[in-house]
């Protein structure tokens, strides 16, 4: 279900605009390889990422979309919990592809925390 969601916020109008083959790509490689989906899935279903933030030590960033529904914004405090020092940026009016749909305004978010981190 979430996949499903993943797909239907990537391929929602407000997110095509201007982006027609990148979406005709997506959905044509969705149908064209079932398998590597299969794959992710049972990827994503097999591990449990909050317990893996234990293990990340670097200075992290998650960009978080306010609107998302594959990963819902209440989840961030679950995450900033395991990973001290992390800074959370929620972006209001987007969803979890917030780089497809807002690039500019993600791409900024990123390069003030890698001038943050740098300093």
């Amino acid at each position: 279900n979430r996949m499903i969601e993943l797909a239907e916020q990537a391929l929602r109008p407000a997110q095509l605009h201007g982006k027609g083959p990148v979406a005709r790509n997506f959905a044509a490689n969705l149908l064209r390889h079932p398998a590597t989906l299969a794959a992710t899935l049972r990827m994503v279903a097999g591990c449990n990422v909050l317990e893996e933030t234990r293990r990340v030590t670097a200075p992290t960033l998650l960009l978080w979309g306010g609107r998302d529904r594959t990963i819902p914004p209440r989840l961030a405090t679950r995450f900033i919990e395991r990973l001290p020092g992390a800074s959370l940026h929620v972006m209001p009016d987007s969803f979890h592809e917030m780089a497809t749909g807002r690039p500019d305004a993600t791409a900024s978010v990123i390069h003030e925390f890698i001038g943050r981190t740098q300093a």
